[in-house]
This record gives C-alpha cells, sequence and structure tokens, in this order.
C-alpha cells in the first residue's frame, strides 16, 4: 500500500499525471497495480486526505488527480502553529529572518514588474489618511508579500505565505497612530529604494530595523498581551479584516 502510495505521489508531484487526469475506477487500480481491493482502497484514502486525488461519483467520475494546492498546504502550516500554541514571538522572530532573506534576494532579483507591484503598496498606504488596523495590517501585509515575490523563492514566499494568518491575528489587534503609519510608509520606501537600486545587505539591514521597530513599538505601548490573546477568531475587527482579504482577491 505504501508503494503505490509512492508511486503515485512522485507521478504527480512529478507533473506526470496532471491535475484533472482521470486514473479510472478503483477496480481499474486494482488490475493495474495487482493489489488487493482493500489495500487500493486505503492508499486512495490517503492520497485524497493529502489533497491529491477526489473521488467523483457517477458515470464520468472516478479517481480524479486535483494536484497540489498551495493555498491549502501554507495554510495547514499555520494552522499547525497554531495547534502547537506557538508563541507570537516565535512567529514573530522567523518572519523577520526570513523576511530578510527575501528582502536581500529582491535586491538582486526583482524585475521591473515586482517593482511597480511593490510601489503600488506603498503608494496606497501613503495616500490614505486612515489610522485603523484593518487597512493598515492588510495593506503593510501586501507590501511585505510583494517583496517575498520579488525574492525569486518560492520556498521563501511560501513560508512568508504561511505566516500571514498568524501576524494578521497579532497584528490586528494592535492599535495605530497616524505617526506609526507614517513611520511604516517611510521604512517600505527605503526598503524599496534599496531594492530597485540593488543594495542587498543594505536592504537586509533596513527590513531587520523595520520589523524589529514594529516589535519596540507593540512593547513600548504596552500591547504585547494583545499578541498573546491573537486566537480569539470570534473578534469582529478580525472577521472583518478576513472579508477585507478575501474581497481584495476577487
Amino acid at each position: 500500500m505504501d508503494r503505490l502510495v509512492t508511486q503515485i505521489r512522485d507521478l504527480i508531484i512529478g507533473r506526470r499525471l496532471p491535475p484533472g487526469t482521470r486514473l479510472g475506477l478503483e477496480r481499474d487500480l486494482v488490475n493495474a497495480s495487482g493489489l488487493s481491493r482493500p489495500t487500493v482502497r486505503e492508499a486512495i484514502q490517503i492520497l485524497e486526505q493529502d489533497g491529491l486525488l477526489q473521488v467523483k461519483p457517477g458515470p464520468k467520475g472516478g479517481l480524479i488527480v486535483t494536484g497540489l494546492d498551495a493555498t491549502q498546504v501554507v495554510r495547514a502550516l499555520g494552522y499547525l502553529l497554531e495547534y502547537e500554541a506557538t508563541p507570537p514571538s516565535d512567529f514573530l522572530e522567523a518572519r523577520k529572518e526570513i523576511e530578510v532573506t527575501s528582502a536581500r534576494l529582491a535586491a538582486l532579483n526583482a524585475t521591473g514588474d515586482d517593482l511597480a507591484a511593490i510601489a503600488e503598496t506603498i503608494v496606497e498606504l501613503q495616500a490614505t489618511g486612515r489610522v485603523d488596523s484593518v487597512f493598515i495590517v492588510d495593506s503593510s501585509l501586501r507590501f511585505h508579500l510583494a517583496v517575498a515575490r520579488a525574492s525569486r523563492n518560492q520556498v521563501l514566499l511560501r513560508m512568508t505565505e504561511s505566516l500571514i494568518d498568524l501576524v494578521l491575528r497579532s497584528t490586528v489587534r494592535v492599535d495605530f497612530t497616524a505617526e506609526l503609519r507614517d513611520q511604516m510608509v517611510r521604512a517600505h520606501q527605503r526598503i524599496f529604494d534599496a531594492i530597485r537600486n540593488h543594495d542587498a545587505e543594505g536592504v537586509a539591514r533596513r527590513m531587520r530595523r523595520h520589523l524589529e521597530g514594529f516589535t519596540e513599538y507593540v512593547e513600548s505601548t504596552d500591547q504585547s498581551e494583545r499578541l498573546k490573546n491573537s486566537r480569539d477568531t470570534s473578534d469582529d475587527l478580525f472577521e472583518r479584516l478576513r472579508l477585507t482579504r478575501t474581497q481584495s482577491k476577487v
């Protein structure tokens, strides 16, 4: 059974079986593998749980390859970290190291389109007069995701994405001021300038200083407890932010 799971998984991950491929019915896989029906059925269940196969009923149904959904995978990592009661300080520290590396690579690899995407998030935050957490956090995280994409490193991008929900759950509860918003705009602009000028070491320093500065702000304003209570998903503010992010992707 394990061998069958591994063989099918390798074929899917290797894209020899692309999403949408129909593998026939359960009995077809029994005949092709030479394994017993219970063994094949168990293998199918494992592949279903991994999100690689879907069993569709009906005459045109059967075993359908679904491939890997990056959104589900990175979200699952976030859920795992939350389930394990990971301290907010841990994922903030991890985020800092990941994003510093992403920024350094962005200075080396960013394309014209990447630079335009980063600049757009800065203009958005700079042009607003708003200080509400929903807007500022969402706008700021779009900036950081744009930098991660500009790194041209898929692993770093996926790791950044996996931390986004956890960052949202914590920072959305922080009170922002117009002064802090303006400081964020200036920090983002300095990071952007360094990326545009291909200053890899300079952008790494600026990104680290920027993320550490936010942590210092939270601590100096005695808002650390809000980060620790970040798992209250029934909070109206968090739900509004979820809705905002969903609508922005439509």
